[in-house]
């Protein structure tokens, strides 16, 4: 087995950059090597490799049950935390050397060594000449092929790996988007369940805490993991009337402890602080916002063209967003808003929120808005109008919408999230004020009470906005125009020829 000059440890340095892939250390290291250093040494003198690995919470206790943590009348217990699966990915092998100083080298579990490789195909890096090269399984490959005991996470970690900078000859930068590539194409493989009987876990912390969940894998069980969160539907909150969200956990990538083994210190940034067997939940997480969306109703009349009182219209949300992507015309809004299959709607209207729907009339000068609308896609459709504008003719062109409502988090779990919103006018008939005729998306207005969306009624097609309805009018009678314009031409140039003929 080879001895690797860079060490895998190295990946450790760039687990805060990574965003979302906590990685421990491991260290590998050569006793010729003048940059390595010891690791700390147990109590009495001797080296050790610990078998627990700690996830450290970023803001709550919160982070890792699936219950609320502030309601007191809920036990906190295994049964309530989140769900983990995990795979070894790595074990240690120790050698002592004869000036008494003791090293670790990892090596690739042998049941993964293939997955590994794959994994590295899905991995781009640069080489020192700031090349780009998009699978680096094929670098490993190409010394592999010269050296046939080369362990893929050996090969790995002799790596630079930084978002920045020129590596030496022969090695290669490796990005922070590449390194989660890696524990991606990973993952699947993690199998093994926590909690189970094995590992042990236990969670610090009381319930106001960040708090952190250990995982005891046991004696003999050292080495490079990978645990993955199985929790994946968002765990919702709600204290003091803040509703709060938790996303699944990112996949971590953390090697247990070692104490009293040189750690390669190559780089010259490392310390061997790394080497603990802690990593820190990286997990979005925030405040669940909503917004109101305030419309204005007019008419054609000239004692309602500022305001239309008494128009009716019904919001529902969808509980899958991509079904909005069949909508095309009226008829296919029309199937869909109808639709009475289970789970097409979401269930968050009314005063308990178990209503799959909710109607607003407009007032006060054409005036009304649907309120506490969270992050999603929702169809929005006119289902009543006064008189003149409740004709068959008039129903044509009562408003069919896509209101799709999008939050952006703020920095941390306290900040109040931004709520932005963007209506689609399905019909494309110009009634929807600064919408696009060919999109139906709106510009300008943004649905605040300052800038309501403003949708006009009509109820014959002649009062259909240039765009739609005279504009084509217009048209037709500027071809019939053109079209008697080209007869006249056409006689006049018969007669012109028989003239012509009739003179020679």
């Amino acid at each position: 087995m080879m001895r690797s000059r860079k060490p895998l440890a190295v990946l450790t340095a760039i687990a805060t950059m990574i965003g979302g892939l906590a990685i421990g250390s491991i260290a590998q290291a050569d006793p010729s090597d003048a940059n390595s250093v010891a690791a700390p040494v147990a109590a009495d003198g001797t080296p050790s490799k610990g078998h627990t690995i700690t996830l450290n919470g970023t803001y709550s206790v919160q982070q890792f049950y699936t219950t609320d943590v502030t309601d007191t009348s809920k036990e906190l217990t295994q049964a309530t935390l989140r769900t983990f699966k995990y795979v070894k990915i790595g074990t240690y092998n120790t050698n002592d050397a004869p000036d008494g100083r003791h090293y670790v080298t990892l090596e690739t579990a042998a049941n993964l060594t293939e997955d590994v490789k794959t994994a590295l195909g899905q991995m781009s890096g640069y080489d020192s000449n700031n090349n780009e090269v998009t699978n680096l399984k094929t670098k490993y490959d190409a010394e592999a092929a010269t050296n046939a005991n080369l362990d893929p996470l050996t090969w790995l970690g002799r790596q630079m790996f930084a978002d920045t900078g020129t590596p030496a000859n022969g090695q290669y930068r490796i990005p922070s988007g590449s390194i989660k590539k890696f524990a991606e194409a990973l993952k699947t493989k993690a199998t093994n369940e926590i909690p189970g009987t094995n590992p042990a876990v236990t969670v610090t912390g009381s319930r106001t805490d960040k708090g952190s969940v250990t995982f005891d894998f046991g004696e003999n069980n050292e080495g490079l993991y990978l645990i993955v969160d199985q929790t994946v539907d968002d765990v919702k909150i709600t204290t003091d009337g803040t509703e709060r969200y938790y996303k699944t956990i990112s996949p971590i990538l953390v090697g247990t402890e070692l104490q009293g083994y040189e750690v390669d210190n190559a780089s010259g940034a490392l310390t061997v602080e790394l080497a603990k067997g802690v990593s820190t939940a990286k997990q979005d997480f925030g405040i669940i916002g909503s917004t109101s969306v305030n419309f204005l109703k007019k008419g054609v009349q000239d004692n309602d063209k500022t305001g239309l009182d008494g128009a009716t219209f019904t919001i529902k949300k969808l509980a899958n967003a991509t079904d909005a992507d069949a909508v095309t015309n009226k008829d296919t809004f029309e199937t869909l808003f109808n639709s009475t299959e289970d789970g097409k709607f979401e269930n968050v209207f009314g005063t308990n929120h178990n209503q799959a729907s909710e109607s607003k009339t407009s007032a006060d000068g054409g005036k009304f808005a649907f309120s506490g609308l969270k992050e999603g896609t929702y169809l929005i459709k006119e289902t009543d109008a006064p008189n003149p504008y409740n004709s068959d003719t008039a129903k044509g062109y009562w408003g069919r919408f896509i209101l799709k409502v999008t939050q952006t988090p703020g920095t941390n779990d306290t900040d109040t999230p931004t709520m932005t919103t963007q209506i689609t006018n399905v019909l494309k008939n110009g009634l929807l004020a600064n919408a696009d005729n060919k999109t139906g998306i709106v510009s300008g207005d943004d649905g605040s009470a300052e800038h309501p969306y403003t949708y006009t009624n009509i109820y014959d097609k002649s009062q259909l906005p240039s765009t739609g309805g005279m504009g084509i009018a217009l048209f037709i009678v500027a071809a019939v125009v053109l079209a008697g314009g080209a007869g006249v031409l056409a006689v006049k140039s018969r007669k012109a020829k028989r003239m012509l003929s009739m003179g020679r």
